[in-house]
C-alpha cells in the first residue's frame, strides 16, 4: 500500500494518530515544546524521559492528554545545526524504524523548524 501524504493546519495536540512525531533539538522549541509541557503537567513523564540524544529517541503513551496515542521525540542537533539533509534523515529514519515495525497506520508531526 503507497504511503500518503496529507498537510493539515491545526494544533498537534488536537489531530488523532497513532503516532506524533517530533524532534528533540538538544532542547523544546515550538510544537514539541507544546507537547512536551502537556504530558509533563499531566505526570506522564519528566523532562529528562523524554530529552533523547541525537539519533536516539524515546516513545511516550500519551493516556489520552493529547489526541495522538503515542509521541515519538527524536533526538536531534541544536536547531542551528539541523540541516535540510538531517531533517530528511530524522523523516526517514522515523517512518522506516516505527511506523512500519509497529504497523501504525497514521502519523503526524510539526512542520515548523
Amino acid at each position: 500500500m503507497p504511503t500518503k501524504f496529507t498537510i493539515q493546519q491545526n494544533d498537534i495536540t488536537s489531530v488523532p494518530s497513532d503516532l506524533l512525531l517530533l524532534k528533540h533539538a538538544k532542547g523544546f522549541h515550538g510544537g514539541d515544546l507544546l507537547v512536551a509541557n502537556e504530558l509533563m503537567v499531566a505526570g506522564i513523564c519528566s523532562e529528562k524521559e523524554i530529552s533523547p540524544q541525537p539519533d536516539n529517541f524515546v516513545i511516550v503513551e500519551t493516556n489520552q492528554v493529547i489526541a495522538p496515542t503515542r509521541v515519538l521525540f527524536v533526538g536531534t542537533p541544536h536547531l542551528r545545526d539541523f540541516s535540510y539533509a538531517q531533517i530528511y534523515h530524522f523523516a526517514a529514519r522515523a517512518i522506516e524504524n516505527q511506523a512500519s515495525n509497529h504497523g501504525w497506520t497514521l502519523m503526524n508531526t510539526d512542520g515548523r523548524r
